[in-house]
């Protein structure tokens, strides 16, 4: 059996590879009112939205998250938009006002993806390890030393 940690690393690998694939989606989520509790939900908000809108259908992936590649890695967030019946994605979580991810589509069958995404919601592919090993013992550093605040 393989390590559950080395899927994870083999999956990130992948997905790294795929990034060029990575795609734009509209945002339409809104967080006016009670509707703040939708972020991090995406997978629900989906499953909400099919009720309401039953030709349309999932697309499961990974948002693409490069703010790290200072640092030495790039991570992928596991993540659901909806295909709709005229055509083209939308992502009923995030926002027009949210920070700007691409998409990565998975092409995993529904319950392999959502299985993956509770276990390993997040994934991270280290591209330069001077880099990342510099930021991991930095944070270490602060964590351990109570440096981990604003005055940095």
């Amino acid at each position: 059996m393989v390590h559950p940690s080395s899927l994870a690393h083999e999956l990130a690998a992948e997905l790294y590879k795929r990034t060029g694939d990575a795609m734009d989606v509209a945002r339409s989520g809104e967080y006016v009112d009670n509707h703040v509790e939708r972020r991090g939900k995406c997978h629900e908000n989906v499953a909400q939205w099919l009720q309401e809108h039953p030709l349309d259908r999932p697309v499961r992936g990974w948002l693409v998250d490069q703010s790290q590649w200072q640092n030495g890695f790039v991570e992928f967030h596991a993540h659901s938009v909806v295909a709709l019946t005229g055509g083209g994605l939308m992502d009923v979580t995030l926002s027009a006002s949210d920070r700007c991810y691409r998409f990565l589509s998975d092409e995993r069958s529904d319950e392999e993806f959502l299985m993956h995404a509770r276990e390993e919601p997040t994934l991270r592919h280290v591209v330069d390890q001077a880099r990342y090993d510099a930021f991991r013992l930095a944070v270490d550093d602060s964590l351990l030393y109570g440096r981990f605040d604003a005055q940095g």
